[in-house]
């Protein structure tokens, strides 16, 4: 079962400001956690009264091991997502970030004394041959080669392998959570509230490709809850973070409609003639649910998310430092 929390134990948490890192920075406290929280060079700024140190990531940056001192567990929630996935320039920054910049910040957090790492990953980047397989569910030994937005998932896929290198040769404990497509009221660039959103305000919503692509949809409180099923239970190694199934953009939408009560003709199939991208397969999450995590349905994450774009005033980009 999970360990006894500590009170003394303290986490350093980078990209506090994140949609996950909020969530996150909320639950642990929540179960008597201590939390440093860590955002962009800044320092934050959401007024939300957090008195969020500043980090920077990436080429040039100086990662003072001081501002680690006295926490004993990193977990990495930063990372750069381009918001052009074919801009060679974005692949620099996602090495740069993703890549070397958690590397450099492993080496500081253990000059400093942390002896525990946890990092998030992608569930996305498994090879083609298995995302494509429908009734093979990769798990944490498939093999890793994204067959899409390649500069992000690859800068990722090296991410867990200088963070592995790098925990080793300090001694540091290490777990990573590749996560499947998050979301929830709170972040503002995702499909599923933007389709949501539409529906809500009574438009019609047009889905390329015939809406044939798929994913593993997971709540952020339920990525929050394995993060803290990690900690909590001193697990190590990789963990694939998901629902346990694939939902296409259409299946998606027609639930969203039947809770909603909105008309099915709200939906628009386009079909421009080109073979469509069928997105990833539902990661396996036999290791993560044998730590006693159980995913929410779909259904009830939806009807969380439609409650919450009624009561959230302002959406919170998903993108780290």
């Amino acid at each position: 079962g999970p360990i006894t929390i500590r009170p003394e134990s303290v986490i350093a948490l980078t990209g506090a400001t994140g949609f996950v890192g909020r969530q996150f920075l909320q639950d642990a406290r929540r179960r008597g956690w201590s939390v440093r929280p860590f955002a962009g060079s800044s320092g934050g700024g959401s007024g939300d009264g957090e008195d969020y140190r500043p980090l920077r990531l990436g080429a040039g940056a100086q990662i003072d091991p001081a501002d680690f001192r006295g926490c004993d567990t990193l977990v990495h929630l930063a990372a750069y997502i381009p918001s052009d996935h074919n801009d060679l320039e974005a692949a620099i920054r996602c090495w740069e970030v993703n890549a070397l910049g958690t590397a450099w910040l492993i080496e500081a957090a253990a000059t400093a004394g942390v002896k525990r790492f946890v990092q998030m990953s992608s569930a996305n980047a498994y090879a083609a041959a298995q995302v494509t397989t429908e009734d093979r569910a990769p798990d944490e030994r498939a093999p890793m080669f994204p067959a899409s937005r390649e500069y992000y998932f690859a800068s990722k896929i090296a991410q867990e392998l200088y963070a592995q290198h790098a925990c080793r040769q300090a001694g540091l404990s290490a777990a990573t959570l590749r996560l499947s497509a998050v979301y929830g009221a709170a972040q503002s660039s995702n499909v599923v509230v933007r389709l949501a959103r539409q529906l809500l305000a009574g438009e019609t919503v047009e889905l390329a490709g015939n809406g044939a692509f798929g994913v593993d949809f997971v709540t952020v409180g339920d990525v929050s809850k394995a993060i803290l099923l990690v900690l909590e239970q001193g697990a190590e190694g990789p963990f694939n973070v998901g629902s346990g199934a694939r939902t296409t953009i259409v299946e998606l939408a027609e639930q969203l409609c039947e809770l909603m009560g909105a008309p099915r003709d709200a939906i628009i199939l386009r079909d421009d003639g080109t073979p469509p991208d069928r997105g990833f397969a539902a990661p396996d999450i036999s290791a993560i649910k044998n730590l006693g995590f159980a995913p929410t349905a779909l259904a009830d994450g939806l009807c969380e998310l439609i409650e919450g774009l009624s009561t959230q005033p302002a959406a919170i980009d998903h993108r780290g430092s």
